[in-house]
């Protein structure tokens, strides 16, 4: 599994407050096995919460996030870093 885009982890965080199979692949790049599993550690995490959701074939987006590790401040903070970095001309 490889780490999320931090841009599209970022918009997809702001964007949305439900994301299913399909999102989960696209933002890890991974396959449907392992976007299964995550989407399960996802509905661990609300289970223990207590969280539903609307569409019962998505999971909560920030307890999918806290389940997997992913930081909202922290990546917010990178990715405004980064684009500051690129607007120097430092990164491209």
């Amino acid at each position: 599994m490889k780490t999320p885009n931090i841009a599209s982890a970022v918009q997809l965080y702001y964007e949305k407050t439900e994301i299913g199979t399909a999102e989960i692949r696209e933002l890890f790049s991974c396959g449907s096995n392992t976007a299964v599993r995550l989407k399960k550690q996802a509905q661990q995490r609300m289970a223990e919460q207590g969280v539903k959701t609307w569409d019962p074939k998505a999971v909560d987006l920030q307890c999918a996030y806290i389940a997997w590790g992913l930081d909202i401040d922290k990546l917010t903070a990178k990715l405004t870093r980064l684009r500051t970095l690129q607007k120097k001309g430092v990164l491209k």
